[in-house]
């Protein structure tokens, strides 16, 4: 190879160099699993029996509706829809406990801890 076919392959490598740097720039969002078992934006846990728990997590908070399994014994107009707890972080900037008065809830890779005064506490899994 001589001197003048490497110089005019110069601004070609220059600009090859550029257009790399420039597309480890640009990124695609793609979904990231959560690190270190923190809760997904969205997800449902069978808690057997009990029902199934719908984890919905957002910034620095959760919300939970937990639908129980319908009563073959009621009627269905006593059926009523389950209502949603919003429950923060508790302590704030942590991404697995949540909690308020009456509530709490631990997540824990694919496993809910979810706690209502008054019942006992269910383990729901993913």
């Amino acid at each position: 190879m001589t001197l003048s076919t490497r110089a005019g392959r110069g601004p070609v490598f220059v600009f090859l160099a550029a257009l790399a740097s420039l597309a480890g720039c640009m990124s695609v969002d793609e979904p990231k699993a959560p690190a270190g078992g923190a809760q997904p934006r969205l997800a449902t846990y069978s808690c057997g029996e009990d029902g199934t728990l719908r984890i919905e997590a957002a910034s620095g908070m959760v919300r939970v509706t937990l639908t129980e399994p319908a009563d073959p014994k009621a009627a269905p107009e006593d059926a009523r829809p389950p209502e949603p707890v919003e429950l923060p972080a508790a302590p704030p900037g942590q991404s697995t406990r949540f909690g308020k008065e009456g509530y709490a809830l631990v997540v824990e890779g694919r496993e809910a801890l979810y706690m209502k005064a008054g019942r006992v506490p269910m383990t729901c899994t993913r």
